[in-house]
């Protein structure tokens, strides 16, 4: 999912590079490196100098900002680098560094049994491709009452993304996740939640619909265009009796959503 948010189309202007889970190695300068990162760097005794010189490792979370690496952390940084020289070392000595110019994936692996490390290459299509779970709902009574509630003359489109601006708790930042509802029609926005890290976002998500639904009766359509919101509400809408349908824009969420990250951006 990272991969094809760092490298695809971003229509929801959301702050992709922020919205991945690693550990990331960054050259930049010194006003980018951070006073834990600083500190090691400066107890390491690292030769660090001039613009694009300083190499720091910080750990990326979705809607996170990055924060210095943990015990655990360092840990696999360690044991992953050292791999990854072994394999450069190998591949040099045995003159097969075009494999890089090839674009294959290159697989360390340790057999005990001969007690020996063996490189692998492998094709780039072995990347897995995408897809979400599934999420069931229980009956229950609220369900029961949504499901007969009766159906109004309107449709809904639902979106979320995470907002370019980020938020300050603490002494933490993070990316907010945005939940927008509006009428298919008129684009009147019946709903605009902010989501942090902690918040369990499928109770978020059934809140914000269910409680649409009690107020303003059912819809007859429910507009998505995310393949994971799909997956979390589809067995939902299944059960109440709202019908969903997939479209690849949704043209009144878009407008509201350039308009409140056009508002958040003017000073």
């Amino acid at each position: 999912m990272a991969r094809q948010r760092l490298f695809g189309p971003n229509p929801k202007k959301e702050p992709v590079f922020y919205l991945q889970d690693a550990i990331i190695g960054l050259w930049g300068n010194r006003e980018d490196v951070s006073s834990a990162n600083y500190r090691i760097i400066k107890e390491l005794g690292i030769p660090c100098r001039g613009k694009g010189g300083w190499l720091h490792f910080e750990t990326y979370e979705t809607g996170r900002f990055p924060r210095p690496l943990n015990d655990r952390e360092l840990e696999l940084l360690s044991s992953g680098l050292g791999n990854l020289f072994m394999m450069v070392k190998g591949l040099h000595e045995t003159d097969k560094l075009d494999v890089f110019q090839q674009g294959n994936l290159l697989l360390r692996t340790y057999d005990p049994e001969d007690n020996l490390y063996h490189l692998h290459l492998l094709p780039q299509n072995l990347l897995p491709s995408v897809s979400y779970p599934r999420f069931m709902v229980r009956d229950d009574p609220v369900l029961q009452t949504l499901k007969n509630t009766p159906q109004r003359a309107y449709s809904l489109e639902l979106d979320w993304s995470y907002l370019p601006a980020p938020i300050k708790e603490g002494r933490k930042k993070f990316f907010p996740r945005m939940i927008l509802v509006s009428d298919a029609a008129s684009g009147f926005l019946h709903r605009s939640e902010l989501l942090a890290p902690q918040v369990d976002a499928q109770n978020a998500l059934l809140n914000v619909l269910g409680s649409m639904i009690e107020e303003n009766g059912k819809p007859k359509k429910l507009y998505l265009c995310d393949p994971e919101l799909e997956c979390r509400l589809a067995d939902f809408c299944q059960k109440i009796g709202l019908p969903i349908t997939m479209k690849k824009r949704l043209p009144q969420i878009n407008s509201a959503r350039n308009y409140l990250i056009k508002d958040l951006r003017e000073p």
